[in-house]
């Protein structure tokens, strides 16, 4: 929903909320499944922006979308004569007031595809599979309410698979990478807190020598995470 906008009159037609001002007519969508790319609803390039509730969202001309985990809600502007500009910027104010109230929950993680490799989404996780076998994958989990620390998180993995013994860890910025093996398996767990959330990614490789040939798409699928934004109150969006 989009609360109440100074200056501009509402009402409802269909599922739509058409909103009007001098400044030209603003229809507002929500509940629109499944989420699509930008791109399949827009030629023009988008830039990202981040809602007072700290959902993300895109915005490009007269066109923005906010993102929630399973829909999304479309928000088309038709300008008055000449004033193309000032109905952009309320375009903006207006799309990053959309309220989803979703909340503090599980959160899909946004970041760069690792190139090359194979993605399989699997709920709100993804398997990258590697393209030199088949069997080395990285999996990006969503990110998660916090409540345990990365290390009490470690011992749980490891505790969960008996025969697992822990070959290295090193510190993270904000947790811990550890490299584990159970038999022949390798895996390289990256496991972070920020904020409210848990952040993990594991890499999974038959031998040695393919997790070493993984490992520097693994260290900058970790290093490229997104966190989740706060909301707009804080002074950033992202966490420190």
């Amino acid at each position: 929903m989009i609360p109440p906008v100074l200056g501009w009159s509402r009402r409802t037609s269909g599922d739509s909320l058409i909103l009007e001002s001098a400044l030209g007519r603003i229809v507002y969508l929500d509940e629109l499944a499944p989420i699509v790319p930008f791109a399949q609803l827009s030629e023009m390039p988008a830039e990202r922006f981040v809602t007072d509730e700290g959902e993300h969202g895109a915005i490009a001309g007269m066109l923005a979308v906010v993102v929630g985990d399973r829909h999304y809600a479309r928000l088309d502007a038709t300008p008055a004569f000449g004033v193309e500009a000032e109905l952009a910027a309320s375009l903006r104010t207006m799309a990053a007031r959309v309220i989803f109230g979703l909340g503090l929950r599980r959160r899909r993680v946004w970041y760069p595809p690792p190139a090359g490799w194979l993605g399989v989404p699997r709920g709100m996780s993804t398997d990258w599979i590697a393209p030199f076998s088949r069997a080395t994958r990285m999996r990006v989990y969503p990110a998660t309410p916090a409540r345990i620390s990365p290390e009490e998180v470690l011992r749980a993995l490891l505790d969960e698979t008996p025969e697992a013994r822990l070959v290295d860890s090193v510190p993270l910025a904000h947790g811990v990478r550890a490299e584990t093996r159970a038999g022949a398996v390798w895996r390289d767990w990256a496991l972070q807190r920020v904020g409210d959330y848990q952040y993990t990614v594991k890499l999974e490789a038959p031998t040695a020598e393919t997790r070493a040939q993984a490992q520097p798409a693994f260290l900058a699928l970790v290093a490229s995470l997104e966190w989740v934004p706060g909301r707009r109150s804080a002074i950033s969006h992202w966490a420190e």
